[in-house]
């Protein structure tokens, strides 16, 4: 689904049952295009329901927000590069 590198998963220090999954994507179209195919993807909504009758909801809203890293980054330029 379109080429991405999986940065961090984070959580908040006051734990509220919030999931920060942060992807790096070469470019917005790219992500667009493939964060659409994904919420398409039969397979994915099959597995989202499943765990929802047998767990109950475990996703909620899900909010899509664009990054885009300061001047004086690390990875200004680049993929993220990790240790």
């Amino acid at each position: 689904m379109g080429q991405r590198s999986e940065a961090e998963i984070w959580l908040p220090s006051s734990f509220h049952c919030y999931l920060f999954n942060l992807l790096e994507w070469p470019d917005e179209a790219t992500k667009t295009a493939a964060w659409s195919a994904f919420m398409a993807d039969t397979e994915w909504s099959e597995i989202k329901r499943v765990t929802h009758a047998e767990h109950g909801l475990m996703v909620g809203q899900i909010e899509d927000r664009l990054l885009v890293p300061v001047d004086y980054s690390p990875v200004k330029g680049g993929l993220l590069q990790t240790a």
